[in-house]
């Protein structure tokens, strides 16, 4: 706190400070406006250990549009350098403890303090004190007492100065990181050949080391060869006004090194020479030539039409086989774009067209197509192609490489060879044909056949017989064998009807059958079915085998089980038929398991590849099992 005596003497020097702005309003106005508009907001750091003065001063900056803060010694002083990174110091030279020579040194020690602008304060005019702040790094002083609107514009004029040099000093070492960066040696040579100024790169040293250059010759400096060619590029350099280059070779420790020279004239007597180590551009380039010659054997010596088209859709290379596959020349295809278009058969022009579309963008997949072509003879080839998209080592896309290949041979040869598949197949189909053809004829013949030989052979004993009682029983039997082969014909007609044979159709008939001929004999009849959608359709003769044999359980059931009841299950999957037929009966003797019927039975299973398994276990059981598709022995 301020004693009574010196808040007076500060409240008079804050009236003094508000007097002069107001008696010089109109030029401060000006020059606050001109400062702000080039300045910006900036901060002062005010270091005086006298307290009136601090604030006097702090009042008058903050009056001026500057921002303002404070520190009464050297050492808050250094602090506050740290913290806020002031645009400019306003420092006293007289305090106690460290003074400002000293807090002044200490400040050019702080990392950027170097660039900061010290205005020193002091009432001492002595030659020595003021070599004493210039030796401690301060940038001007100003004698007391202080007259305010001086220091105003001398703290203006260093922030201005200040700026500049640090715009420069910005400058400079952007301009020395950009020159660190280039790989290049670069030389300031006279017109009389003299090196006046080199900047050498790490990896130079084998051309010259950097203190054997300047002030010496260019023939002093360089090998002959090279010196020649550098004294030549500057005087045709001089005469032309325009930039030389020339390559070089050196060798050194056995290996050879390239190099680039740039000639510049910079001046009316002064030469920039630039020169580059190109050894690794030319190694590359070497490599590049090498690949490139055995990738042109490889594509200018195949049979497939190679070719690279740019991300443009121009052919960059074709190899020559495109002559061989399509009569037109390499030439022909890269100077007209649209050709390959107009050879494509019309047929697959779209779907070569949405791929030539689909391949221009760039993807990271392979493309494959086969389409035709008209040879310029007239013929049509078939073309196999595959294509894919192309890179460089930083990711560029680069167009599409693509191979085309005539395999005109190979779809005739495949052809023929499906027109060979047909033929076995429709071979194949015919023999089935016939195989049924027969199967029904002889089932027809076995069933329908013997049913009419028996009503033959009754009709005409009857005929020859004198009883009335034969007679009668013979018509009898006679219209029982009729209904039979009514009954025969309509199931035998059901089956070979194309128009019926799927599974859902025929296990419903194999149903209606059983329960029609089970219950009709008074026994219990029970059926459990199964049929999956995927299974594959059966044919008539496979149909007809498991009737045959499904009828042949039945009526062994009806003629010798004694049985009360018959459960029946069939199920049809996508690759499994399975038939089980059951009944409660007294089962069967082994004469009886010999027998012609399930001989019959075993036989047509036999015939359609599958299996039939009869059982007796408290009651007969009979079990029908094959694969479907079925393979016909």
């Amino acid at each position: 706190m301020l004693n009574p005596q010196n808040e007076a003497k500060l409240q008079q020097n804050k009236r003094l400070v508000t007097f002069i702005f107001h008696r010089e309003s109109a030029a401060m106005e000006q020059i606050m406006e001109c400062s702000n508009r080039s300045l910006g907001k900036n901060v002062v750091l005010v270091v005086d250990d006298d307290e009136i003065q601090l604030k006097i001063a702090v009042e008058f900056l903050e009056q001026s549009g500057f921002t303002v803060e404070s520190a009464q010694d050297g050492k808050s002083a250094l602090s506050r350098v740290r913290d806020i990174r002031p645009d400019i110091v306003v420092l006293d030279v007289l305090m106690p403890g460290m003074d400002g020579f000293e807090t002044c040194a200490e400040l050019r020690k702080i990392p950027g303090g170097e660039l900061v602008p010290v205005l020193m304060t002091t009432g001492l005019d002595d030659l020595e004190s003021i070599t004493k702040a210039y030796e401690a790094g301060a940038t001007d002083f100003i004698a007391k007492p202080i007259k305010w609107m001086i220091l105003r514009q001398r703290i203006l004029y260093l922030l201005r100065a200040s700026r500049a040099i640090i715009d420069l000093h910005r400058s400079e070492m952007k301009n020395r990181a950009l020159l660190n960066a280039v790989p290049d040696v670069m030389f300031h040579i006279d017109s009389e050949g003299i090196f006046l100024e080199f900047r050498g790169a790490a990896d130079f040293a084998m051309l010259v080391a950097p203190d054997e250059v300047a002030g010496k010759k260019v023939s002093d400096v360089f090998p002959g060869i090279l010196a020649q060619r550098v004294i030549l590029s500057m005087k045709k350099a001089f005469e032309t006004r325009e930039t030389q280059i020339f390559e070089y070779v050196l060798t050194g420790a056995g290996v050879e090194y390239f190099f680039e020279s740039r000639i510049v004239v910079c001046g009316e007597c002064e030469i920039l020479a630039i020169m580059r180590d190109i050894t690794e551009r030319k190694r590359f380039e070497e490599a590049l030539k090498i690949s490139e010659m055995k990738y042109r054997i490889v594509a200018e010596n195949t049979y497939d039409w190679e070719f690279w088209l740019s991300p443009e859709g121009q052919f960059v290379y074709t190899s020559p086989s495109c002559q061989d596959v399509t009569g037109y020349t390499a030439a022909e295809f890269e100077a007209d774009s649209k050709l390959f278009l107009r050879i494509v058969h019309t047929d697959d022009l779209t779907k070569c067209a949405t791929h030539c579309t689909m391949q221009a963008k760039p993807l990271e997949k392979i493309g494959e197509l086969e389409y035709r072509i008209l040879h310029r003879d007239g013929n049509i080839k078939w073309i196999g192609h595959v294509c894919q998209p192309v890179y460089d080592a930083e990711g560029v896309y680069l167009g599409i490489r693509g191979s085309n290949r005539d395999i005109t041979a190979q779809k005739r040869a495949a052809a023929l060879v499906r027109l060979d598949e047909e033929r076995r197949i429709r071979h194949e189909e015919e023999m089935k044909r016939l195989l049924e053809k027969d199967k029904i004829l002889k089932d027809l013949h076995d069933g329908i056949g013997g049913i009419v030989t028996n009503v033959g052979l009754l009709s005409e004993m009857a005929y020859n017989s004198t009883s009335a009682d034969y007679d009668k029983n013979a018509l009898r039997t006679m219209s029982e064998l009729s209904r039979e082969a009514i009954s025969e014909l309509r199931n035998f007609m059901n089956i070979i009807d194309d128009r019926r044979l799927d599974w859902h159709a025929f296990v419903a008939d194999l149903r209606n059958f059983g329960s029609s001929m089970i219950e009709g004999n008074g026994l219990s009849f029970k059926v459990k079915t199964s049929v999956k959608a995927d299974a594959v359709p059966p044919d008539s003769l496979l149909c007809l085998n498991i009737f045959r044999v499904y009828k042949e359980a039945l009526t062994n059931v009806i003629k010798h089980a004694s049985a009360n009841v018959v459960d029946v299950t069939i199920s049809v999957k996508a690759k499994r038929f399975v038939l089980s037929v059951h009944d409660d009966g007294v089962g069967f003797t082994k004469s009886q398991g010999d027998g012609r019927g399930i001989r019959n039975m075993k036989s047509r299973a036999q015939e359609i590849g599958g299996n039939l398994a009869v059982t007796c276990n408290k009651g007969t059981s009979v079990h029908l099992e094959f694969q479907i598709p079925i393979k016909y022995p």
